[in-house]
């Protein structure tokens, strides 16, 4: 029941147990995540819009990124608003989102480096210089 109900309906994983490792996959390659955090940001967009804002081509890259979008919204991270053909980012995306967020400041703050979250909400290299 959690699983059909996370993944939108599409339940691709049978148990509540693998439902974590789908969401995990689907979050896991580059352009969905960019996808995300865009929708985290930026609110609802159409299919073109989010295409322009990731620099995609929409003749080369339709195939790929059709892929990219359907995972999302296979497990539940992003929805389609049918009516306004606009895509969202849902509750479980924004919680990907913020876990990303979270991993890149502890992995730069391990490294040794300091990094702040700009009024943007994009973690960004500390610099003297650049403080308002």
């Amino acid at each position: 029941m959690v699983a059909s109900h996370l993944l939108g309906g599409n339940c691709l994983f049978r148990s509540s147990e693998r439902v974590g490792a789908g969401i995990f996959n689907a979050a896991s390659a580059p352009v969905r995540l960019q996808i995300l955090r865009l929708l985290s940001t930026k609110g609802s967009l159409q299919y073109t819009e989010i295409m322009f804002q990731l620099k995609l081509d929409p003749v080369r890259d339709a195939g790929k990124f059709v892929y990219h979008l359907r995972s999302l919204t296979d497990t539940g991270l992003v929805t389609l608003e049918k009516k306004t053909k606009r895509y969202e980012v849902t509750e479980l995306g924004r919680m990907i989102v913020s876990f990303s967020r979270d991993l890149d400041e502890f992995v730069n703050v391990k490294r040794g480096k300091l990094y702040v979250r700009s009024s943007r909400l994009a973690i960004e290299e500390f610099h003297r210089n650049k403080i308002a």
